[in-house]
């Protein structure tokens, strides 16, 4: 459970947080973390898709819930979904250099009731052969609100996608 506040480089926080397995990093889901911030991201070395920048990276059933999450550096992430199945809920995701949510490998998560405002990239990015729900989503004002490459296959339902560069590629 995080107090509010902003949590950085500055407060002692070193990137990637990690969400291990079965843990439930839990801020306030009914007002989506805007009085939770996780705001940063360090170096990544994913076995599928070469050297990152991520705020957090989400391990087997995990969630995420409730927190404001900002990556500003260069070719920034929020959350990274390496081959497996987290829950990502009730969040808002904004001001990423890239995107809010990177899926890659086999990951097959829930990413639903989110808010993507104001990303640089794209608000949800799923590639390789990965499955999982996006449902319930509002992504505005970013480059490509979701965007499918490889064999991605995930289940795309009652989300709304305004105002972006482009909606779904």
């Amino acid at each position: 459970q995080l107090a509010p506040g902003s949590y950085t480089n500055q407060t002692g926080e070193v990137f990637p947080l990690v969400v291990k397995e079965g843990v439930t990093l839990l801020g306030e889901s009914s007002t989506k973390g805007q009085r939770m911030a996780i705001i940063g991201g360090g170096s990544f070395a994913s076995p599928t898709a070469a050297g990152q920048n991520i705020t957090i990276l989400a391990q087997n059933n995990s969630e995420i819930n409730g927190i404001t999450i900002t990556n500003p550096n260069s070719r920034g992430t929020g959350v990274w979904v390496e081959s497996t199945n987290p829950a990502i809920r009730n969040n808002t995701f904004s001001n990423s250099n890239r995107e809010g949510v990177f899926v890659t490998g086999t990951g097959n998560p829930k990413i639903e009731d989110n808010v993507f405002s104001k990303n640089a990239g794209n608000g949800i990015s799923v590639t390789r052969q990965s499955t999982g729900e996006i449902r319930n989503n509002l992504i505005q004002e970013t480059g490509t609100g979701i965007a499918l490459t490889g064999t991605a296959a995930p289940l795309i339902t009652d989300n709304r996608i305004v105002q972006n560069d482009d909606g779904i590629i």
